[in-house]
């Protein structure tokens, strides 16, 4: 018959179990692990799951540490697996339920994320204040306004202040992109809104709003004009924000 590799009988648990772990927390490196090429998709954003975790709301990681929970220790070792490679994982299985507690981690991160938002949106006095934010602070006040405004709010997660659309805002059957520019001194130009009105159509989205602290040129105004492309610069900024303070 077949016979188990000894790699496989002789790898400790807790050795494996980080392994799972670090690919759940890393795709990225799992991707280079399989020798998949720099261009390939899973290697074009270094996004964690964690990461990812941390932009949802926190029930989201307990949920998904639930289930693993539930398939580790009574799943998977209930599952009628014959295959001699496979059997031996199965049966592990159950020591690796541990593994589920570090999803309270990004649920707490999330909690704390939450609380920090509400709060630092309730603090901005003014243009200045807000110009004063890192760009990925500046991305978060403006998820928690347009959440505050009656939208649904998803986080892309992009991996920078430059990164296309940071935020897609739902509500009524309506889905909008929305890009956040932190140029405190640099006027954004016709070449984003041309970048951005490319995103929205390939999308297929309702509309695109672009936000910055400082302001347009003429040209980007102009090619905006007759396009579903909301313009949000400086004084628009701040009543916005204003209008949703507590």
């Amino acid at each position: 018959g077949l016979q188990v590799p000894a790699a496989v009988v002789s790898v400790r648990p807790w050795t494996l179990g980080l392994l799972v772990l670090r690919v759940l927390c890393d795709p990225a490196w799992a991707g280079k692990l399989c020798g998949e090429k720099k261009g390939h998709a899973m290697a074009k954003r270094n996004e964690h799951l964690f990461h990812w975790l941390f932009d949802q709301p926190w029930w989201v990681s307990i949920i998904i540490g639930a289930v693993v929970f539930v398939g580790l220790r009574f799943v998977l070792p209930a599952l009628p697996i014959k295959n001699p490679v496979l059997k031996p994982i199965a049966d592990m299985a159950p020591m690796f339920w541990p593994f589920a507690l570090f999803f309270l981690y990004p649920a707490g991160v999330s909690v704390f994320r939450s609380f920090h938002g509400r709060r630092r949106l309730d603090r901005q006095t003014g243009i200045k204040s807000i110009r004063e934010l890192p760009w990925r602070e500046f991305e978060d006040l403006l998820a928690e306004a347009y959440r505050r405004s009656g939208w649904r709010v998803t986080k892309t997660g992009s991996a920078g202040p430059d990164g296309g659309v940071d935020l897609i805002i739902e509500r009524g059957g309506d889905r909008y992109l929305v890009q956040c520019k932190q140029w405190r001194n640099v006027k954004v130009g016709v070449k984003v809104v041309r970048e951005m009105f490319g995103l929205m159509t390939a999308e297929g989205a309702s509309g695109a709003v672009i936000v910055t602290s400082g302001m347009f040129t003429q040209d980007a105004r102009t090619f905006a004009a007759d396009k579903p492309i909301d313009l949000v610069e400086g004084g628009q900024l701040v009543k916005m924000i204003r209008s949703v303070q507590t």
